[in-house]
C-alpha cells in the first residue's frame, strides 16, 4: 500500500497504518465514484477528519487478485 509517499507491505504493516491513521485523524470516508482503469479499480471519496486540508477528495486505486486487494495507492 502506498500513502503519503510511504509504502506499507504486508497485512500487519497495513493494519498498523490504518489503526494509527484512524486514531490520529478520526477520519471518515464517503465514496462517491467508482470506475475501472487499466485493470485497476478507482474509488473516489470525500474524506473529513482532524487533519490539515480537511475535507479532501482522495482516490483509492487498487488491483484485485483472486478476490483480494493485491495493491492499493491512495492519492489526493
Amino acid at each position: 500500500m502506498k500513502d503519503d509517499g510511504r509504502t506499507y507491505t504486508g497485512i500487519n504493516a497495513i493494519k498498523a497504518f490504518m489503526a494509527e491513521a484512524s486514531a490520529k485523524y478520526s477520519a471518515t470516508s464517503v465514496p462517491f465514484a467508482i470506475e475501472r482503469e487499466n485493470g485497476f479499480q478507482l474509488v473516489r471519496a470525500n474524506v473529513t477528519g482532524n487533519f490539515p486540508g480537511s475535507p479532501i477528495v482522495l482516490s483509492y486505486r487498487f488491483h484485485l487478485e483472486r478476490g483480494l486487494i493485491a495493491s492499493l495507492e491512495i492519492t489526493a
